[in-house]
């Protein structure tokens, strides 16, 4: 399919206040220390690098705010591990068993856990600089999921909504799902992050629940129902730090990760892969189809239309990738096959 290489803005650029929005990425990668990443944030973006701890790096006074380079396991970048070691005994204070221990659980962690740059949210219209950061740690060999099998790497992308109004955030949401199966094809998924739980479909119950015209609920209904059927940040795209802004008391009477939800008001859109050393894989492909995403959510008269034709295609009720969908989704975004 036909789809700009050049960074595409979405139909709305500005939040309600008339501010321009932000979009935050997350990018997950191993192969290089975290010291030469966070050198390579620096290089990029400005700023000087702040040492945490072996686990955690910052990079602040950038023109965007602060990054974060991390080994992505909390309970090591928060040193929480310390806790532990102190109760059976370990002493600390020696230097040289707490710099062994350290080097210890850095090497097992390196192989399973991701190495991640968490970056503030750039303004919409200036973030083809993150497609720079990515060259940049391809150029210093950085690797991507399809490494191992084991390393379920995405590029996870926190977009601010346009507006907090329910029938905004539902028509992203419906604008999603129609998409969905058509965008995992188009990003080619791969197998390990197929097999992981972290990007679960939304269920097809669901889907029947909001497409339809006359769904119409108050943000409250709109919260409890996503989270009666998606208790959950594993989906492909995440509401919970949305709704958790917009009433964390709310979601937290759910079985939810309380812990790991940040609460702020933008989409988490969790699906695309990290190929990160794969010279033809970008950071800008990524985003466009996202814009497709927005193009949609910004047209309800389409999305009325295509929630119908979806619901009576042949085969919805086998599961929400539906291959005779994905066929149909192209000629309703107007787009060319090359």
């Amino acid at each position: 399919m036909f789809i700009s290489r050049n960074f595409q803005l979405p139909p709305l650029i500005e939040n309600s206040d008339g501010k321009i929005r932000k979009v935050g990425f997350e990018i997950e990668f191993t192969g290089i220390e975290l010291t030469t990443a966070a050198q390579a944030v620096a290089e990029i973006f400005g700023g000087k690098v702040i040492a945490e701890s072996r686990f955690l790096y910052r990079v602040v006074e950038t023109a965007y705010g602060e990054f974060s380079v991390e080994l992505d396991a909390a309970i090591l970048k928060d040193q929480r591990y310390k806790e532990y070691l102190i109760k059976i005994g370990c002493d600390l204070d020696r230097m040289d068993i707490a710099d062994n221990i350290e080097n210890a659980l850095f090497k097992m962690a390196a192989t399973l856990v991701p190495h991640e740059i968490v970056l503030p949210p750039i303004p919409v219209t200036e973030i083809a600089i993150v497609e720079t950061l990515k060259e940049k740690l391809r150029q210093l060999k950085a690797k991507g999921t399809k490494v191992s099998i084991v390393y379920a790497f995405s590029l996870q992308i926190n977009i601010e909504v346009p507006s907090l109004k329910v029938d905004v955030i539902l028509n992203y949401l419906r604008s999603f799902v129609l998409l969905y199966s058509w965008i995992f094809k188009i990003s080619e998924i791969d197998l390990s992050r197929r097999i992981a739980p972290f990007i679960n479909d939304f269920k097809t119950n669901y889907i029947r629940l909001i497409l339809p015209h006359s769904y119409n609920p108050t943000i409250s209904r709109l919260i409890d129902d996503y989270l009666k059927y998606n208790p959950t940040r594993n989906r492909p795209l995440d509401m919970l730090p949305l709704f958790c802004f917009i009433d964390c008391d709310r979601v937290f009477k759910y079985p939810v990760e309380k812990e790991l939800i940040k609460a702020r008001p933008a989409f988490h859109y969790r699906l695309p892969n990290s190929l990160i050393d794969d010279p033809d894989w970008s950071v800008t492909d990524e985003w466009n189809l996202w814009v497709q995403v927005e193009k949609l959510a910004n047209d309800p008269a389409k999305i009325e239309k295509m929630a119908h034709d979806f619901i009576d295609t042949v085969d919805f009720p086998l599961g929400i990738k539906t291959y005779k969908w994905i066929e149909k989704v192209p000629p309703w975004l107007e787009i060319q096959s090359q």
